[in-house]
């Protein structure tokens, strides 16, 4: 920072065309666009593929849980069909997909990226 290279961010930020900052608190997530097509990075919010469709379900990695929950409901909502996210903590190989909602309930959809 004494350096002038860093710059804290809180909030939504365009960082460039296409990418902006979404504040996810304990974390930053990354929105993506480009050529019509949405994605996210997430950041640290889900550990698990279950906390797509249990939102409330805490890991230890949590250090504020009730935070924890919050966040992934605002970040749920806020998904769009079909969006794709990368989620680095998910299972190796499948942590990037899109959440189907399936008779009302989010479900994660991975790709096998192998």
């Amino acid at each position: 920072m004494d350096h002038g290279v860093v710059e804290l961010v809180d909030g939504e930020k365009q960082l460039i065309p296409g990418m902006k900052t979404l504040a996810t608190p304990g974390h930053m997530s990354l929105l993506l666009e480009s050529n019509g097509v949405s994605g996210i990075v997430t950041g640290d919010v889900f550990h698990s593929a279950a906390q797509f469709a249990e939102p409330e379900w805490s890991h230890r990695a949590d250090v504020d849980p009730t935070m924890g929950i919050e966040t992934r409901k605002r970040l749920l909502e806020r998904l769009l069909p079909g969006m794709t996210i990368a989620s680095g903590h998910l299972e190796h190989g499948r942590n990037i997909g899109t959440v189907e909602i399936i008779e009302g309930r989010r479900y994660w959809r991975g790709f096998d990226i192998t």
